[in-house]
């Protein structure tokens, strides 16, 4: 076990994620997620993965522009969303991992640690809710003065 691996415990996955069912499917590389399928973008802002939820956002965003064929764009979307439903949760808890053990290397007791697992872990329904509405205006705003 490195180090990394002996910050990653069963309790601070708990803590940090506030739910037993990431403990629960911590060693499966695939376990079907419905929010990650169906609510790619916001999933991954409620979950706290802001820039992997960006990176998903502008990806979606350019293949609608970039691909002539709306097949095309389907086809690639429902892939994506796919794999995000498949791998999302393994993708969740390798971010829960990184962010645990920077967190345990950054406090060394619990009475610190324990905040910071409630402040950087858990979920954000706001920023669930306001990123993806924000850069759906943004995404308007620029299709309606630069492309219409």
């Amino acid at each position: 076990m490195n180090e990394r691996q002996q910050f990653v415990t069963d309790e601070n996955l708990r803590v940090f994620t506030m739910k037993n069912y990431f403990v629960d499917s911590r060693h499966k590389k695939v376990h079907w997620n419905w929010a990650a399928f169906f609510l790619t973008s916001f999933w991954l802002f409620y979950r706290k993965m802001y820039l992997l939820g960006f990176v998903y956002s502008i990806f979606t965003i350019l293949v609608q522009y970039l691909i002539p064929s709306s097949w095309a764009v389907f086809i690639i979307n429902w892939t994506v969303s796919i794999l995000f439903g498949m791998f999302g949760n393994a993708m969740y808890l390798k971010y829960a991992e990184k962010k645990i053990s920077r967190i345990c290397e950054t406090y060394a007791d619990d009475s610190a640690r324990i905040p910071e697992f409630y402040d950087q872990g858990g979920t954000n329904l706001r920023a669930a809710i306001l990123i993806p509405l924000g850069i759906g205006i943004i995404h308007y705003v620029i299709f309606q003065v630069f492309l219409a």
